[in-house]
């Protein structure tokens, strides 16, 4: 905090300063953030910065993967479209970035059950639901969390039945 010493003086002794205060793995993790920065890298090695900038052929080919698994579960329909993810609620809220989703829908179950079944797993898969049907937005996923979907689809049509 940076200004008048009487100011500064008034907002040590809030209440608030020590839920706000930085401590040792807050500055740590800016340190990498900061170096990661400076090695001229961050598209590769932040997270966030990966996914806002995953070029589109390889989300449209992560999308097709996605659907391939999902495919051959039965009672689901599958497809893929495009669709705008959003880049952030606080930060950036009108902000849609193009991409894909795979939209997924049971014979069973309305989208909203299936929403919170996937949900209520110990590896919860989080989904929007949209028209009776689960869009995956497969910007933030990794090619490793397919399989993970891909099975939390079969055990929620299996516990349908």
């Amino acid at each position: 905090i940076a200004g008048r010493a009487e100011y500064i003086d008034i907002l040590s002794h809030h209440p608030l300063l020590r839920a706000v205060r930085v401590d040792k793995l807050t500055l740590a993790a800016l340190e990498g953030t900061l170096l990661d920065y400076t090695a001229g890298r961050p598209q590769q090695d932040i997270p966030v910065q990966r996914m806002l900038n995953t070029p589109d052929e390889v989300l449209a080919e992560r999308a097709a993967a996605l659907a391939g698994l999902l495919a051959p579960l039965p009672g689901w329909t599958v497809d893929v479209q495009p669709s705008l993810s959003q880049a952030g609620g606080g930060s950036l809220p009108a902000v849609d970035l193009p991409g894909w989703c795979v939209r997924v829908r049971s014979d069973a179950l309305n989208a909203a059950a299936a929403e919170a079944r996937l949900r209520r797993r110990q590896v919860p898969v989080i989904v929007r639901v949209n028209d009776d049907s689960i869009i995956l937005d497969v910007r933030c996923l990794s090619d490793r969390d397919l399989a993970e979907i891909r099975q939390a689809f079969a055990e929620i049509e299996g516990s349908a039945l």
